[in-house]
């Protein structure tokens, strides 16, 4: 804590605050669109994590995930159509590739939680022989697998990015982590009572460690860089999102397996 105060201290004094002015962030910032995209990021992570304990079918679960639904379709035409500062850039709502990123760091992290979550449980859940610190050792390989991806991949793609001068390492990259992504994640459903999984979790983790930062480094290069700092919260706002709505959907798969 007094290390943290005295860099805090010390970078403060860096600061020439006399040349900051103080903006009109109440005539500029869209409020409109902030209580609608709040809203309906509440009602949808609400709503799914509804899912494990009432099911799919149950009407708040269905009622809230339809409302919020229906609140960020209201969000994104009202961010395109607002003279004020937008929340979101307007090159995000005109580019299919942005809208296509978004999706994947939105499936990235569902796949990601889940996995990290419920591969421990379900090794514990087919064998109760099998102790907590077992089970998660068993879950190495997929950890490791996400891990020790993304930095090989960081120079892979510098270095297609240093000869050709474009985004095509993200593209091969992001579509290479997609495809071993799938296979390992497909392979997991094969696994029995008697099979480990060490390669399958191993793949699976892999793929998702190629998608963990290559898809921010594509947004980037499509961005301006006054819309980067926007762009940047709206991608994370919506990887975390599927963090939550990942763990909603595969709490109620898991229970319904297990009854």
């Amino acid at each position: 804590m007094g290390l943290y105060a005295m860099s805090l201290f010390r970078f403060g004094c860096c600061f020439n605050f006399g040349k900051f002015q103080k903006a009109p962030v109440g005539k500029t910032l869209d409020f409109v669109g902030l209580l609608l995209f709040i809203a309906s990021t509440s009602c949808i992570i609400v709503g799914f994590s509804f899912v494990g304990s009432r099911g799919w079918i149950a009407t708040s679960t269905l009622s809230l995930i339809v409302v919020g639904s229906g609140l960020l379709i209201s969000t994104g035409v009202h961010e395109v159509r607002t003279t004020s500062d937008a929340l979101f850039p307007h090159a995000m709502f005109n580019s299919f590739n942005i809208i296509i990123l978004l999706i994947v760091g939105f499936l990235q992290n569902v796949a990601s939680n889940s996995g990290t979550f419920y591969l421990a449980l379900y090794y514990q859940t087919v064998n109760v022989s099998i102790s907590t610190l077992r089970a998660g050792v068993m879950l190495l390989p997929y950890s490791l697998g996400s891990s020790l991806a993304p930095m090989p991949v960081a120079w892979l793609v510098g270095a297609i990015q240093t000869r050709t001068h474009n985004t095509v390492g993200q593209k091969w990259v992001i579509s290479s982590g997609l495809l071993i992504a799938t296979t390992g994640f497909a392979l997991l459903c094969l696994l029995g009572e008697n099979t480990q999984g060490i390669m399958q979790s191993f793949l699976g983790g892999f793929g998702l460690g190629m998608l963990t930062h290559t898809p921010y480094q594509a947004l980037t290069s499509a961005l301006s860089p006054k819309e980067l700092a926007a762009g940047t919260g709206a991608f994370f706002l919506v990887r975390f999102t599927g963090a939550t709505v990942g763990l909603g959907c595969l709490s109620y798969q898991c229970v319904s397996l297990l009854n």
